[in-house]
């Protein structure tokens, strides 16, 4: 039905992956 659907669930999949390792970056820093 959503054409972008599937396009959008993969950029909140990469989003996620970058948070994590932005968060397991920042984590390691401190």
């Amino acid at each position: 039905r959503d054409p972008f659907g599937h396009q959008w669930s993969l950029a909140e999949t990469v989003k996620e992956v970058d948070m994590n390792e932005l968060l397991a970056q920042m984590g390691n820093q401190a």
